[in-house]
């Protein structure tokens, strides 16, 4: 693995990472995010393999929120799918209603510059608000969720998810 873990005490705010391969740097870099995308312009040089800390704030909405213990969203949400996505095949419905247990959700700042690079947002909340599933256009299956899957999945009845992801492995493996 490229990525290797902070040699350092940790700092508390920040997340520590070593990269080592430009490949890897290169995916984590989203030149086309005005600003520098994830990793932000500084005037230190760095080098490949240097120790890097990015310091991780939460969204405009939620500075206020002084209770964090209380603010995960748990529970069924119902989720529209978008028409034509890897999701919608998947499912074979409009809308599904699925488990969470997180607390961050899709910074919707970055709604427009995503989607004109290629991010699909094929799962939106009945208000449209809340980003609930992404997909990459144009790849064979590239599909996130900000639920849980595995929560509704069984051995011999798996979520259409993960169906979606064998039958779409398979398919490339087989060359059809």
């Amino acid at each position: 693995m490229a990525v290797d873990a902070p040699t350092g005490p940790p700092r508390p705010g920040a997340i520590s990472l070593n990269i080592k391969e430009k490949s890897i740097l290169y995916a984590a870099y989203m030149p086309f995010v005005k600003g520098g995308g994830i990793f932000i312009p500084t005037a230190r040089s760095y080098k490949l393999g240097d120790e890097i800390f990015m310091l991780i704030s939460l969204m405009d909405d939620q500075q206020s929120v002084s209770d964090k213990g209380g603010t995960m969203r748990l529970g069924t949400y119902a989720c529209r799918i978008a028409d034509g996505s890897q999701s919608h095949k998947a499912y074979g419905v409009a809308e599904v209603k699925e488990r969470h247990r997180h607390r961050y959700e899709f910074n919707n700042a970055y709604r427009d510059i995503l989607t004109k690079q290629g991010l699909v947002l094929s799962g939106l909340s009945p208000d449209g608000r809340l980003v609930e599933i992404v997909e990459l256009r144009d790849h064979p299956w590239f599909v996130a969720t900000q639920f849980h899957p595995e929560f509704n999945s069984r051995p011999h009845h798996p979520h259409p998810l993960f169906s979606g992801f064998v039958g779409a492995a398979l398919k490339r493996k087989c060359g059809r």
